[in-house]
């Protein structure tokens, strides 16, 4: 009984990854550029290049 309850939640969950990957098919955008930089690393380093204001 336990290993048919087991391989049902296992089939469900196999399930579940099929419908999950056929839904997001076509939406993937890297999170790494081209360049290889993250957006972050990338926001970071426009910041620093950017004078500050001192409100002159």
């Amino acid at each position: 009984m336990i290993k048919r309850v087991v391989g049902a939640v296992f089939a469900l969950c196999v399930l579940a990854v099929i419908v999950f990957t056929v839904l997001g098919h076509g939406s993937y955008s890297s999170l790494v550029a081209a360049d290889g930089a993250a957006p972050a690393e990338r926001a970071a380093a426009s910041k620093a290049e950017q004078p500050a204001e001192d409100g002159i």
